[in-house]
C-alpha cells in the first residue's frame, strides 16, 4: 500500500484500522483514489490538447471558461499568475484578463509539471525555470513528465 499511496496515508489507514475505524480508513483511501483519478483525467486532457492544433476562437476566454476546460480552479490560475508561472495580458480599457487557447495549454503544462515526481522538490522558482526552458510544443517531453507522476 505504501508504494501506491505513500507512508503517511498508509500509517493513518493502519492506525484507523487498529482503532476499529475501518470505514473511515476505507474513506481515506477512496478520497486519495478519487484525487488520483482526477489528476489522471487532467493529464490525459493535457496530452490530447497538445497533440491537437489550436482552434481559432472568437474573442478572449473568461477565467471561468479556462477553469472549466482545464479542471484547474480559478483561484489556482490566479495564484500561478501572481507568482509568475503564467503571464496573462489584460485589456487596457477594462483590465480584464485576455485569455486564449494557448493559456489552456500553458495551464495544463504547469499542472503536469506540478504533479510530476520530477518537480516535487523544486521551489516555485525551479518550476518557473523549467517552464521557461520547456517548449510547450515538445509533446514527447511533456508526455513523459505527465505520465511519470
Amino acid at each position: 500500500m505504501a508504494d501506491g499511496f505513500g507512508l503517511q496515508l498508509t500509517a493513518e489507514v493502519l492506525k484507523n484500522i487498529h482503532n476499529n475505524r475501518v470505514n473511515f480508513a476505507f474513506w481515506l483511501v477512496i478520497e486519495v483514489q478519487s484525487s488520483l483519478h482526477n489528476e489522471k483525467i487532467i493529464s490525459e486532457k493535457t496530452l490530447k490538447s497538445l497533440e491537437e492544433p489550436l482552434i481559432a476562437q472568437e474573442g478572449p476566454l473568461t477565467m471561468n471558461e479556462i477553469s472549466k476546460e482545464t479542471g484547474i480552479p480559478t483561484t489556482t490560475i490566479r495564484y500561478w499568475e501572481k507568482v509568475g508561472l503564467l503571464t496573462i495580458p489584460r485589456d487596457n480599457e477594462n483590465k480584464y484578463r485576455i485569455l486564449n487557447q494557448n493559456h489552456i495549454r500553458q495551464i495544463r503544462v504547469i499542472h503536469a509539471l506540478k504533479s510530476s515526481s520530477y518537480v516535487y522538490t523544486y521551489s516555485l522558482n525551479g518550476i518557473k525555470e523549467i517552464i521557461r526552458e520547456l517548449n510547450v510544443g515538445d509533446i514527447d517531453k511533456i508526455r513523459k513528465i505527465s505520465t511519470d507522476y
